[in-house]
């Protein structure tokens, strides 16, 4: 079957070798996929085929089988000494994933900015950003490390999921947060110990675990004009709650959203 196919500036004439079809990892859904092949005639033709197709683009095919697609496997082959190539793709039926609600243990945010991609084969990774008001803050902060993820308009079923790093600013007398969700299943399958651990880790909870201490026996100084031993202990006797809050407040920003574009996301 011929058909043209639309590159962004450019339209090749290609012909479909093979029809198929994929489940989406994103929905479960069944989608297309087609294999096609065809010429680029000049080395330029070659050098933006090659491009494009190492971008990831999403490419749309034109007349009766107009539809928009990603391309995935794809490959060249050419003659030594002959301008341009055959190029043959693989392509696959485009989807545009838009949650209309995170539902979190049953609790749901509608987040005002969102994206998803996978991090492993089947590890999803959410970055959204939500605006809450203080008390919903403070739920977010205090979620326990794993709990169920439901996206609303993109997939029913729940997936186990957990907090990472959750940047946070005011907003008038609301908070901006932005959720980065992470699948269990790459905890399960990613054991791999991140730069400079454990050192890193262990800085950070000496480091807010001592100001936490600090803070309070500033306190207790203004108070007291002596300390004992029960102080000390007071001083020292700080629960795994607490310190988790003040890790919290760590990943406080002026304005999310501004940090998060310079970010690029």
């Amino acid at each position: 079957m011929q058909l043209e196919v639309k590159c962004g500036d450019h339209t090749v004439h290609a012909f479909a070798n093979r029809q198929g079809s994929y489940i989406s990892r994103h929905t479960g859904r069944k989608l297309k996929s087609l294999e096609i092949i065809f010429d680029a005639l000049t080395d330029d033709q070659k050098e933006w085929a090659t491009e494009i197709a190492n971008d990831d683009a999403v490419v749309e095919t034109l007349g009766a089988e107009s539809a928009q697609w990603r391309i995935g496997k794809h490959d060249y082959a050419y003659t030594l000494g002959s301008p341009g190539a055959r190029f043959t793709w693989e392509l696959l039926e485009a989807e545009f994933v838009q949650a209309n609600g995170l539902v979190i243990d049953g609790w749901e945010l509608k987040p005002y900015k969102y994206e998803e991609n996978f991090i492993s084969d089947d590890a999803l990774q959410i970055i959204a950003r939500v605006e809450v008001t203080a008390e919903e803050k403070n739920r977010i902060r205090d979620m326990p490390e794993y709990f169920s993820v439901v996206r609303k308009g993109i997939q029913d079923e729940p997936r186990e999921m957990r907090f990472g790093p959750c940047l946070w600013s005011p907003h008038g007398d609301r908070f901006r947060i932005g959720l980065r969700l992470i699948d269990k299943k790459y905890d399960e399958k990613n054991c791999s110990h991140g730069f400079n651990e454990p050192r890193e880790t262990n800085l950070t909870g000496r480091t807010i675990r001592t100001s936490m201490e600090l803070r309070r026996l500033l306190d207790l100084l203004v108070a007291k004009s002596v300390l004992s031993q029960t102080d000390v202990d007071q001083i020292r006797n700080l629960g795994e709650t607490q310190v988790s809050r003040e890790v919290w407040t760590r990943d406080y920003v002026k304005n999310l959203d501004e940090w998060l574009d310079q970010e690029g996301e």
